[in-house]
């Protein structure tokens, strides 16, 4: 038998020894604490390449373990204060919407209610094919014809986009200030008599985007459809 074969019957050897040792461990799991001496001489190489114990390298593991279950826990209380800051302002503003008594108070409403209460900059509301313009709270229309042509990204009429948009997009929902944004959420307004939407925008690009949760932009969008009822 050669040297090289040898050495590879010792290696399988040794690797058939590791496998059984490990197993045996796992199934006598007491076995430390009966021999507490083999635990404390166990080293473990570190990261840092020091040599560290069994028990030191087991705190180790805790210490990480608790620092990412607490990074989870402050993760999931700071989406509950969002959203719990979502549903105030979702709120306020539909109390807002709910009591305006004309079209033109709806569309004020609306606006104070993005701007206050959301503190959002850029926004407004599109009416296709019917005549309701009132610049001074973002409110305008265009006609269907030409909204299909300059929103491709609202091809099939969608009812709700998030995402990135292309800068003529934005500039014609936006007007002037499209320029400055990087993403954009365009809801139709369900119920409403004319055809209507909705548009957000932000000048991050990543602000806005097909994964995340509109649960309040469309129970938003829901109410406001369905009171424009009453006045269109």
């Amino acid at each position: 038998m050669s040297t090289g074969d040898k050495k590879a019957d010792r290696s399988s050897a040794a690797q058939q020894d590791e496998q059984f040792v490990a197993t045996w461990l796992e199934t006598h799991p007491e076995f430390f604490s009966r021999h507490p001496q083999v635990l404390e001489q166990i080293q473990l190489p570190h990261h840092s390449g020091e040599a560290v114990s069994l028990v030191e390298r087991q705190l180790s593991v805790l210490r990480e373990r608790n620092a990412e279950l607490r990074n989870r826990l402050t993760s999931l209380l700071e989406t509950s204060q969002h959203n719990d800051e979502l549903f105030a302002h979702t709120r306020q503003l539909i109390l807002r919407l709910v009591g305006a008594d004309s079209l033109r108070h709806l569309c004020q409403a609306l606006h104070e209610g993005l701007a206050r209460d959301f503190g959002l900059k850029h926004f407004r509301l599109l009416f296709l094919d019917h005549d309701v313009e009132y610049p001074e709270f973002r409110v305008d229309h265009v006609d269907s014809e030409t909204a299909r042509d300059q929103l491709p990204a609202l091809q099939g009429r969608q009812q709700l986009f998030c995402g990135i948009m292309r800068p003529g997009e934005l500039e014609f929902l936006f007007g002037e200030t499209g320029k400055d944004l990087g993403s954009a959420a365009v809801i139709y307004l369900p119920g409403a008599p004319p055809p209507a939407l909705l548009a957000l925008g932000h000048p991050d690009p990543d602000h806005y985007h097909r994964d995340m949760d509109a649960l309040f932009l469309t129970h938003i969008a829901e109410v406001l459809g369905r009171l424009l009822k009453h006045w269109l």
